[in-house]
């Protein structure tokens, strides 16, 4: 039994003869085919010595007849992955970088519904006329039912067993102002309409909804803007917050973070128990940027930490791949520096990041992604402490012993 280790999967198949043309002058070529997903694909070709899953060239595989050609896409939200394959006529100069478009087609999410299927679909021209069809068949491969989900009580738990020093996760409030663990700033609910079996999804804040009506297992999607058009007012949000964390802290270990640089200098001033660090995406294309300019890079979030009095920075991994020296900034700045995104989630990549002396490494799976044997660091000071004591306490018995016998006739 096999398992995917970040999400569902989705196959694509085009085998046999997957194309059917309309007009005699798209008959008689041989044609490549690219297929973009939402998330990273790759691609594999059933052919000898070519089988292993490779990356996309430029313009996609070549189908012939009777090949067999399957695409991969993994993902966390499979109801929201949908392809787009492009076809282009497979020509000699393919090799200088161009390649002659010819159409597309179109596979939405609701058209993978079940587990396996077989679908045609129409090959759109480049005037949007329809000129063929395309038949694919699909797999949906989704994760075993045993795999924890993330921002449950669970999920902490279970990285607290594999020697997580700390677990992130995000706070939000509710319309009803209940601090809730919630990823996203936006929530998609699905209902259905009267006498029809489709659902359909429905976008709404999650402070829009009071605590009791959001549903606890809900799919959502990443709002990269980061921010909602009149959301609560902030001191009123970090208050009720705050409130919160001291009430049922228990004497844990607690660091604050945000993208919102107002919000860090707020948590930094009104309480001076739990440190504060400055969440920064900076210039990576994978997100929607934020609009202030405090972090928009490492340099500026940098200084900007500085200037609030805050532990340090929490920037995304993009930008120390592709400059690992920005590290050396920060830290000769006096702060401290963690480290998230998908980047982390890569074993050679974490062993660079310690390394080079970063303090925090935040990255999902640790039971997968982990570099090694691993103990919770404040289990280990724990342990530490209590041979201490272990040890001062022998010692002042052996001392007390000895004065006894001193002072006895």
């Amino acid at each position: 039994m096999s398992e995917t280790e970040e999400g569902a999967e989705k196959m694509l198949d085009l085998h046999g003869e997957p194309l059917a043309f309309w007009k005699p002058k798209y008959s008689g070529q041989t044609y490549s085919i690219k297929c973009t997903p939402i998330d990273h694909s790759y691609k594999k070709v059933l052919e000898k010595g070519r089988s292993k899953p490779r990356p996309q060239s430029k313009f996609g595989p070549v189908v012939q007849q009777n090949s067999f050609v399957t695409f991969h896409a993994q993902t966390s939200d499979p109801e929201s992955l949908g392809f787009q394959l492009d076809l282009y006529v497979d020509e000699d100069n393919k090799e200088n970088e161009t390649a002659r478009h010819v159409g597309s087609s179109f596979i939405l999410p609701l058209s993978m519904k079940k587990s396996r299927g077989s679908k045609n679909i129409p090959i759109n021209g480049n005037n949007n006329r329809p000129i063929g069809q395309l038949t694919y068949t699909y797999l949906l491969i989704k994760p075993i039912l045993a795999i924890v989900q993330e921002n449950t009580i669970r999920s902490f738990q279970t990285a607290a067993n594999h020697g997580a020093d700390f677990v992130e996760f995000d706070v939000h409030l509710t319309k009803d102002e209940i601090p809730i663990i919630y990823h996203d700033f936006k929530v998609l609910i699905t209902y259905r309409k009267k006498k029809r079996e489709d659902l359909e999804l429905f976008e709404i804040p999650v402070k829009d909804i009071t605590c009791h009506t959001l549903p606890p297992h809900q799919s959502i999607n990443m709002d990269g803007s980061g921010k909602i058009k009149d959301y609560f007012d902030l001191n009123r949000f970090v208050d009720i917050i705050l409130s919160d964390v001291f009430k049922n802290h228990g004497g844990r270990r607690i660091v604050f973070s945000s993208f919102e640089p107002d919000i860090c200098s707020m948590l930094r001033l009104k309480q001076n128990v739990f440190p504060v660090l400055f969440l920064s995406q900076a210039d990576t294309s994978r997100y929607v940027p934020y609009a202030g300019i405090r972090t928009q890079s490492v340099v500026m979030a940098t200084e900007f930490a500085l200037s609030a009095g805050l532990l340090g920075v929490d920037v995304i991994s993009d930008m120390l791949v592709k400059d690992m020296s920005q590290i050396r900034y920060v830290k000769d700045a006096g702060l401290v520096l963690f480290v998230w995104g998908e980047g982390c989630n890569d074993k050679e990549f974490i062993i660079q990041l310690k390394e080079n002396k970063v303090d925090g490494i935040i990255y999902d799976r640790i039971d997968f992604y982990k570099t090694g044997p691993k103990e919770s660091i404040f289990k280990l000071e724990e342990k530490q402490k209590r041979h201490l004591l272990e040890t001062l306490g022998s010692l002042t018995i052996t001392e007390e012993s000895l004065d006894s016998g001193t002072d006895s006739p």
